[in-house]
């Protein structure tokens, strides 16, 4: 690219320079120059590459079309004049100029390298390092400073875009085309621009829709330092976002610019503190940065003082991608590194939204299969519940067992034998139930779940204990309740077994039923008359005792009952306030916007 022009091919020297002296001519047209390729044809001008016979050098030589009529005359010298007196290392030097010759020519550094305009697109698509948003801040820098430059020799160029900064290739950045350039004579400082006659020209309105501050498209202004500014802010915001705020198209009334709600409308990710600068740029006249210098200053704050702010970002998407890519995998495992890398994320960039919006779709999503150690923890909640409710279990057994024993001696023991049988297993049952919680708080955790045979040895003890209680009035009496509070205990501890309690429960009461109904056991119960008479097997029923008997083991049964699920409930509300206050915490954690959940 050459002055603005695309052309990437050198143009060497092909003859020797003459010798200079004293008194050689120095025109463009005396022959010093030798005409090369042309470079570009733009609307006003011809820019040709010229071999400079005497320096060696090549230069660029910018010519008059033919056909332009007086006023392109004198926007070309105006142009020529200001670019010559602007001498900072982002404007093009100029050589010399012709006006004798017809039509007028000058001579200029010839620059190659590539528009602002085509190293965003380059570096939005994932271009060269040199092109990359960072490298783009820098040159959008160099520019703000030019244009200071420009500003305090009382010139304000009034056509800044991106099509109008070229990179070179070794790291120069040049400010183009100055052809519309106004110079404030009425307050110009020492040394600033002079024009001559080329003056009338400034206060007409000129500039690039999409890029023109709002007062100069409303003819408000004809374009001055913060209306420059204005353009900068455009330029900015397409350097941090790669999209234009502003579509030239558009028919919407001009104004001031909001860059935060515009970069949020087209969902853009920028960092929100050169958003801020955008929007204060953008901003009406009145409210823009004061100065080109002010806005430099600005950005280079973000390069410096906030230097890491980008790399943390950078670090925060790489991990955010890395945490999602695990998460589609679905395996424990990944869930367990998907969250670290989530954390680190959030960690170097609190506000990063992707990060946050996939910590909680970790959160609110459990994972495909069960960690192992989550099997060992539930494996372990098992136990403490079981210890926690063979408490009030074991109590009762402890008072009940005995009391039951001695009413049943009191009430008179018929059946020796009988009697002895169901002490054993009213002994069995006390045993079972203080023996399972004892090896449940001693027993290691286990990743893996729980086996049904684990546990059918112990709950067929106490089914038998259970069943030897209808010694004292059958199957249908006392039995039911007792069963009723085991298969309650075991359903509470773990419902994944509630079709192996009730079997075991219900083989409590239909086993000595069916003993009885074959004639291994004698009948426990007669109908005659619509009456349901009991026959105990070991003992009458006297008043008193029967009575004190009835009250000692309803009163087990329900104490009991009432303890075990007293202490469940407690445990319960203890796990639902956990988890409130669980999610209360993640919702400070999570903005609104990332879909946090509520704690209510």
């Amino acid at each position: 690219m050459d002055a603005g022009l695309p052309d990437d091919t050198e143009l060497e020297p092909t003859t020797t320079p003459a010798p200079v002296t004293a008194q050689t001519p120095v025109r463009i047209g005396s022959g010093r120059y030798e005409e090369g390729r042309v470079l570009g044809v733009g609307g006003m001008g011809r820019v040709v590459a010229n071999e400079d016979r005497y320096l060696g050098r090549v230069v660029a030589r910018k010519t008059l079309l033919e056909s332009q009529s007086g006023r392109a005359r004198t926007r070309f010298l105006r142009e020529v004049r200001i670019q010559a007196q602007l001498e900072h290392p982002a404007i093009v030097p100029v050589y010399e100029l012709d006006v004798e010759a017809e039509p007028p020519s000058f001579t200029m550094k010839r620059v190659r390298g590539v528009t602002l305009s085509q190293a965003i697109a380059d570096g939005g698509a994932g271009g060269s390092a040199s092109r990359s948003p960072r490298r783009l801040l820098s040159v959008f820098a160099s520019v703000c400073q030019a244009v200071d430059y420009a500003h305090r020799r009382g010139v304000v160029h009034r056509d800044l875009k991106p099509a109008n900064i070229m990179l070179g290739d070794f790291g120069e950045v040049y400010v183009l085309d100055w052809g519309v350039a106004r110079v404030d004579a009425d307050d110009a400082p020492e040394g600033s621009v002079s024009l001559g006659s080329t003056a009338p020209l400034q206060n007409q309105r000129a500039g690039t829709r999409g890029y023109m501050a709002p007062e100069v498209l409303l003819g408000e202004s004809p374009g001055d330092a913060r209306s420059d500014v204005f353009s900068l802010g455009m330029i900015l915001f397409h350097i941090v976002t790669g999209v234009r705020a502003f579509d030239p198209s558009s028919d919407a009334e001009p104004g001031p610019v909001d860059a935060t709600a515009r970069a949020r409308d087209l969902k853009l990710s920028a960092p929100p503190e050169l958003l801020a600068v955008c929007d204060r740029a953008l901003a009406a006249a009145q409210d823009r940065f004061e100065s080109a210098r002010a806005l430099y200053e600005a950005v280079q704050s973000y390069l410096d003082g906030d230097r890491d702010l980008a790399l943390r970002r950078d670090t925060s998407d790489s991990l955010t991608r890395s945490a999602l890519a695990r998460l589609e995998d679905g395996a424990a495992a990944e869930q367990r590194l998907a969250m670290r890398d989530l954390a680190g994320a959030i960690a170097l960039t609190p506000t990063h939204e992707p990060a946050l919006r996939a910590l909680h779709r970790l959160l609110a999503e459990p994972p495909r299969e069960v960690p192992p150690d989550v099997r060992a923890a539930l494996s372990s909640l098992d136990d403490r519940r079981l210890v926690a409710m063979a408490t009030p279990a074991r109590w009762t057994a402890l008072l009940g067992i005995p009391a039951v024993i001695a009413a049943v001696i009191a009430m008179g023991v018929r059946d020796g034998q009988l009697f002895a049988l169901g002490c054993v297993l009213a002994v069995v049952l006390g045993v079972a139930v203080a023996a399972e919680g004892w090896l449940a708080a001693r027993r290691e955790p286990s990743s893996r779940p729980r086996a049904r045979r684990r546990d059918l040895g112990p709950l067929l003890l106490l089914s038998a204990g259970a069943a030897g209680f209808s010694i004292i009035a059958g199957p249908f009496v006392l039995v039911p309740a007792l069963a009723t509070a085991i298969a309650m205990i075991r359903v509470l501890r773990d419902a994944r077994q509630v079709w192996l309690v009730i079997a075991c429960a219900v083989l409590a009461v239909a086993g000595p039923y069916g003993l009885e109904a074959v004639g291994v056991l004698p009948t426990s119960y007669s109908f005659e008359g619509g009456a349901w008479s009991i026959q105990p097997w070991v003992s009458g029923f006297p008043r008193g005792p029967t009575i004190a008997l009835g009250l000692v083991t309803a009163t087990s049964v329900i104490a009991g009952g009432a303890g075990i699920a007293a202490r469940f409930r407690r445990e319960l509300d203890e796990i639902e306030l956990r988890n409130h206050l669980y999610l209360w915490q993640l919702s400070q954690l999570l903005p609104p916007s990332g879909g946090s959940p509520s704690a209510e």
